[in-house]
């Protein structure tokens, strides 16, 4: 009986840990400049693709654990003819949906946009 009590015991504690400590390291790893660099690096790529016109992203930042905000975005119908500007864009994302390879985002905030 005392050999089923600590092997339970260990695996409360292991998922309790698991539980405290994989939440923290996904924070710290997603507030490192280059892993945010990279991050709007490919979200310029996949909306340019997606929109069919040049998208530019100045910086990405992801808040614990649903909330991105992106810099700078421009969005360029033409050389030198820009549709829209924002100063900050932010939105809530859904981050199960992304197990799914699926992108859910709520309230979105504009700042400082310009559209022509």
């Amino acid at each position: 009986m005392t050999l089923f009590y600590k092997i339970l015991r260990t695996i409360l504690v292991t998922l309790v840990l698991l539980a405290l400590v994989v939440p923290s390291v996904m924070y710290a790893v997603l507030s490192l400049p280059g892993v945010q660099r990279t991050i709007a690096e490919r979200g310029k790529e996949e909306l340019t693709a997606l929109l069919g016109v040049p998208v530019d992203i100045e910086r990405a930042e992801i808040r614990p654990f649903n909330k991105v905000t992106l810099h700078g975005v421009s969005v360029a119908v033409a050389p030198g003819d820009t549709a829209l500007k924002v100063s900050r864009l932010g939105a809530g994302l859904r981050m199960g949906k992304l197990l799914m390879h699926e992108i859910n985002l709520y309230q979105t905030h504009l700042t400082e946009g310009q559209w022509s």
